[in-house]
C-alpha cells in the first residue's frame, strides 16, 4: 500500500488546471522538485517505485513517470538539486496536504 500523503501529491502534481504530465518545462520541473525537496525535508520517505507507480496511476506517460521519480529518489537520497525557477508551491502543498492528513 502506497504512503497516503505521497499519494496525494502527485495527485496535486496531475490534478491542476493544467495538470503536469511531465516535467520537461522549467515550471513544471521547479513544482516537482519543490514537492520532493519539502517532503524530504519533512522527514517523508519515499522511493522510486512507488511514486513510478503513482505516476503511473495518475496517467502520466511512462517516460515522464520514470523521470519523476528517478528525480524523486534523488531527492529522497538527500541529491541536491537546482530549482531553475524557485517557487513555494511545493512547500505550500505538502503543508496542506500533510495537514489535511494529520485532521489540522
Amino acid at each position: 500500500m502506497s504512503n497516503p500523503i505521497l499519494s496525494d501529491c502527485i495527485k496535486a502534481l496531475t490534478s491542476r488546471e493544467t495538470p503536469i504530465k511531465g516535467i520537461d518545462d522549467a515550471l513544471e520541473e521547479s513544482k516537482a522538485k519543490s514537492l520532493f525537496k519539502a517532503l524530504h525535508e519533512k522527514g517523508f520517505a519515499f522511493n522510486e517505485d512507488e511514486v513510478l507507480a503513482l505516476a503511473i496511476e495518475n496517467n502520466w506517460p511512462e517516460k515522464h513517470a520514470k523521470k519523476l521519480a528517478k528525480l524523486a529518489q534523488h531527492i529522497g537520497d538527500g541529491g541536491r538539486v537546482v530549482i531553475k525557477r524557485p517557487i513555494s508551491w511545493g512547500e505550500t502543498a505538502a503543508e496542506k496536504i500533510i495537514s489535511n492528513h494529520r485532521g489540522n
